[in-house]
């Protein structure tokens, strides 16, 4: 279920949404959801998630395998801890990742990013 609120992607009041892919496939692993209100039809993309990262603490000189969990992962995804690009990522499904830390310090946020929307969970990785 997807819960969209108003003031976000032009929706006028809060709504909920469930949808299930079924009998269908697409190459690049994401679906397109569509709204179609009285001006026509209108197209959004929804965001991934991020539940997990893990292990999370690492070396600061970065490197470290990690594994994200979450939803709506895809082919062309980007990590990112703190703002700074994972390197050597890999989607191994709609849930999860693994990739390598980027060198940091302190705790950090972890985003990923497909088809230009961006998690936005407070899912942190501690550097050691």
């Amino acid at each position: 279920a997807y819960d969209l609120q108003a003031g976000n992607e032009n929706i006028a009041h809060d709504i909920s949404i469930t949808a299930t892919k079924s009998g269908c496939s697409d190459s690049d692993g994401l679906w397109d959801m569509y709204i179609v209100g009285e001006d026509g039809l209108t197209k959004f993309a929804v965001a991934p998630t991020v539940t997990s990262v893990t292990p999370a603490t690492g070396a600061a000189a970065g490197g470290e395998s990690v594994v994200i969990a979450g939803t709506g992962f895809a082919t062309g995804a980007t990590v990112a801890f703190g703002g700074t690009v994972a390197a050597n990522v890999v989607v191994n499904s709609a849930t999860q990742i693994t990739c390598n830390t980027p060198a940091g310090t302190g705790t950090v946020q972890v985003t990923v990013t497909v088809g230009g929307k961006t998690s936005a969970e407070n899912v942190e990785f501690t550097y050691s």
